[in-house]
């Protein structure tokens, strides 16, 4: 099923708290559950964080498209790790 309707799952980056996050992510395996797609495709860093989640939670394989080489893939900063460690996390 394919549907052009759009479908608000909330704004997180405005407030950038950690429940609104996980309530994106269970709006969205709402929505993936609902729809059954083969696989989900996220592009930002928010999304890859939100799609993630809702991935793990239904089951369901996600592409994660890194458009940039920023310097975090390679920084020792904390939380330059912590992002990679998450990534990788999401990705096996």
């Amino acid at each position: 099923m394919f549907t052009t309707k759009p479908i608000f799952l909330g704004t997180p980056e405005s407030s950038g708290k950690l429940t609104d996050f996980l309530r994106c992510a269970f709006r969205l395996r709402h929505v993936l559950e609902t729809l059954h797609p083969d696989l989900v495709h996220s592009h930002l860093r928010l999304s890859d964080f939100v799609a993630g989640i809702a991935c793990r939670l239904a089951g369901l394989p996600q592409v994660v498209h890194i458009n940039d080489t920023r310097s975090w893939m390679t920084s020792p900063r904390l939380a330059d790790r912590v992002r990679r460690w998450w990534y990788r996390q999401l990705l096996d």
